[in-house]
Formats: structure tokens, sequence, C-alpha cells
């Protein structure tokens, strides 16, 4: 593993010789890796040619991501915009979960039409399936961190002085609101509600009781009329904590059902002909996208979907065991 100094020295002097006399714009969610990528733009271009820009998914931005981006933002000093996003993503997931499609189907095209002659700055390294791929340039971002892996990006920003500051819903990877929607967003005020206000809740409460999970979420599942809540946090908090969490969602109106999630679970997944077809497809499904959020081990059941207008899959029931 190369040292931070090494870490720093390279990627300056390589986006000095990518970038050359243009400006650029840096994709900046907070996370870790944006982060970094912020932090050695300006490092290489000064202040003046650096813009970080947030995507606002609107509602279904955590209320401690816009914190934790202002907390960022006025610690490296640098520009910022948040441009709006919230109509796109909500039309992008009444077709069923669309984290996959979110990059190529709105959040390049929204950079793009921002940047207009500028450069995109993205965060891709090798946790990612883009930074496998080694590719550093490609649609229109540049991806300086490319040959970084999570421990590199982490201890760099550590020796710099630069916070890690988190959501609290992964110790590994966090995004919006709506990755936790396992179903097609049909009713904002329904589905959408229901995702946000348990997530919303649960970060809070944990944060309150000092409680810090590697994971915590709630996954909203369940045929379009009903809302099932699959309360998941691990390590498992003690039990009193655990009651009273399922105990507030359950409150929720929006919400018709709330289990904690303790046990190994079997989950039985509608999805379209063109994946059913697909193990590919479908083991991405399981190891990378539904495996990761939980505690327990999950086991699969998959069945055809009479939903002609899912594009990708919908949770429609679980079972312990």
């Amino acid at each position: 593993m190369k040292n931070p100094e090494s870490i720093k020295r390279e990627i300056v002097e390589d986006i000095k010789k990518i970038v050359d006399n243009k400006d650029v714009i840096v994709a900046f969610s907070g996370g870790m890796d944006s982060t970094l990528a912020l932090y050695l733009a300006k490092e290489s271009l000064g202040k003046e040619r650096v813009e970080a820009v947030t995507i606002d998914w609107g509602r279904y931005a955590y209320t401690k991501s816009r914190k934790n981006i202002e907390k960022l933002i006025k610690r490296l000093d640098v520009n910022h915009t948040f441009i709006p996003g919230e109509k796109e993503i909500e039309s992008l997931h009444t077709r069923g979960p669309g984290c996959n499609r979110c990059v190529k189907k709105i959040k390049i095209p929204i950079l793009k039409r921002y940047a207009k002659e500028r450069i995109i700055i993205g965060g891709a390294n090798q946790s990612d399936s883009w930074g496998k791929q080694h590719i550093k340039i490609l649609d229109g971002i540049y991806s300086p961190l490319i040959e970084l892996d999570k421990k590199e990006i982490r201890t760099t920003l550590e020796y710099f002085n630069i916070p890690i500051l988190r959501i609290g819903e992964n110790s590994i990877r966090e995004g919006c609101l709506l990755k936790h929607l396992w179903k097609p967003l049909a009713s904002p005020y329904y589905h959408g509600r229901a995702v946000v206000l348990a997530n919303e809740f649960l970060i809070s409460y944990l944060q309150n009781m000092d409680f810090k999970p590697s994971i915590a979420n709630v996954k909203i599942i369940g045929p379009l009329s009903k809302n099932i809540a699959l309360i998941n946090v691990y390590p498992l908090p003690p039990d009193k904590i655990r009651e009273e969490i399922k105990k507030e969602i359950e409150k929720l109106k929006e919400i018709d059902e709330a289990y904690f999630v303790d046990k190994p679970i079997t989950l039985t997944i509608r999805a379209n002909k063109g994946q059913i077809g697909n193990r590919e497809s479908l083991y991405w499904i399981e190891k990378g996208r539904i495996s990761v959020d939980f505690g327990v081990p999950v086991n699969f059941e998959w069945l055809p979907s009479n939903n002609r207008k899912l594009n990708s899959f919908h949770i429609v029931d679980y079972k312990e065991g």
C-alpha cells in the first residue's frame, strides 16, 4: 500500500496532466471517495478552478447527509452547488429499484448538462465495478482515484486531517433513501414516505442512543398495496432498543407491518422476464444489492413478474428461515 504522501503527489500530478488548463466540477456526495477526489482536485488546480456539485435528491436525501456535506464544504473551503434531482429519481424508481440505472440515466446526464465545457471528476476506485476495470476516463468522467482501494482512501484522508463523515446506514457504502425501497415507487406519498420516514427515524434514534452499528436500514417490501418494513441493524442492539424501534416504526401510518430481522430469512422476489432468465443478473442482485445490507443470511425465491412495466425486481414477501 502506498503512503499518503506518495498518493497525493502522484494524483495531483495526474490531475494537472489530464485536466490541463480546463476547469472541473467534482461529483460530491459527502462520502470518502468524493471527499478525497475533491481535496486532491483543489490541491492540484486551486479553489477558483474547482466546483463541488451535489445532486439534491430532495426528500430522498438523508438529513444527516446534507449536514455532512455542509461541514465538509466548509472544511475544504470550495465552491459548491446543489442541483435538483428529486423528480428524476422518482420517475426512475416507478418501474422498480433503479440504483443500477441511476448513474447512467440520471447522475451523468445531470452533471454533463451542468458542467458544459468543464471536466467532471468522480470518485470511482477499486471498491466498485467501474474501478475494477481500471478505466480512468469513461463517458466523460475522469476518475483520478481509480487505482486506490478503500483502505488507501481512508488512510489518506486521515493523514491529511480530512474528516470522514458517515450517515450511519452502512460502514462501507451509503446512498439516497430510495435504495431501501425494494418495490416500484407507485406512490411517493405512500411508498416514498414509508422509506423516508422509517429510515430517518432509525438513523436518528440510533444516533441519540449512541449506538453505532455497521448496518442500519429499513427495507420496504411487500405488494404495492402493503408496506412491510424489514428493520436491519447489525450488530443487533439490546432487546429494549429493538422493541422501541419496532414500536415507533409500526406507528407510522405508511407502514402496515414491521419486523426486526434477527434470524436467517428467505425473500420472495418477482423479476421481469429479461432478468429471471439471467443467472448473472440475479446473482448480482442477491450478492451486490441485497445480502450486503443484512446482518443475517439471506435466501432467495425468484418468480416471474406479470408487471410489464417492471424494469428490475420487486420483493413481495419474506419469511424466516
